[in-house]
């Protein structure tokens, strides 16, 4: 996707279309998009089947991660950023208590944490991972971890031809991870932040040749 959105861009400059924009500069206004996408369709994750699958290149999974003393790390290198589900090694799942919540939590007089529920809190990052405490502090198990990492932020590779063109590099390129199927919807984005006039007739005729066929 990364390379058919510079190709799209370069394609409407050398038109005479638009001005001409840095490759690192279009990497810039592409990344700052896939953020904000990721930042909508997290809010609505667990509520529909059609965006649960837009963000499913996202999720991960962790290995068995041993619970010692109430705590226990989840391995930076996994780049959780939110946890979406957190199970035991007996298919226990657990409860995912907020920062905010844990102090009244633990001392529940009604259902404090227990063997049997236990809970836990996402504590806080370091340069080892994300620290998880753990209710009760005895509790002896594994637990599996899942969530969502963030987009990867991307860059055109380029390689410089004999005939001095620049032309795409797979091997140092880091695509976008989203699916082909909001190719559409993150090009205009990023139309829209270079400055680009999408209401244009030339780019409409350019980009949206599909209208002109339905006119």
């Amino acid at each position: 996707m990364i390379d058919e959105l510079h190709k799209m861009i370069n394609f409407l400059h050398d038109k005479g279309i638009t001005g001409y924009h840095p490759s690192d500069k279009i990497d810039a206004e592409i990344g700052a998009v896939s953020i904000e996408l990721w930042n909508k369709y997290y809010e609505l994750y667990q509520k529909t089947q059609k965006i649960h699958d837009f963000l499913s290149p996202f999720e991960v999974v962790s290995e068995a991660i041993s619970i010692i003393n109430g705590k226990c790390t989840i391995p930076k290198a996994l780049n959780i950023e939110h946890p979406t589900l957190v199970m035991l090694d007996d298919d226990t799942e657990v409860s995912v208590v907020s920062r905010a919540q844990w102090g009244k939590t633990i001392k529940d007089p009604v259902a404090p944490p227990s063997e049997q529920y236990p809970k836990c809190v996402f504590s806080k990052k370091d340069d080892s991972g994300y620290l998880v405490e753990w209710r009760p502090r005895d509790i002896s198990a594994k637990a599996f971890f899942w969530g969502l990492k963030k987009p990867v932020k991307p860059k055109w590779g380029y390689t410089i031809t004999a005939d001095g063109i620049r032309a795409y590099d797979k091997s140092t390129s880091t695509n976008l991870e989203w699916s082909e199927l909001l190719y559409p919807d993150i090009r205009d984005r990023v139309c829209i932040k270079l400055g680009i006039n999408l209401r244009e007739l030339s780019i409409v005729q350019s980009l949206y040749p599909e209208r002109q066929e339905e006119a």
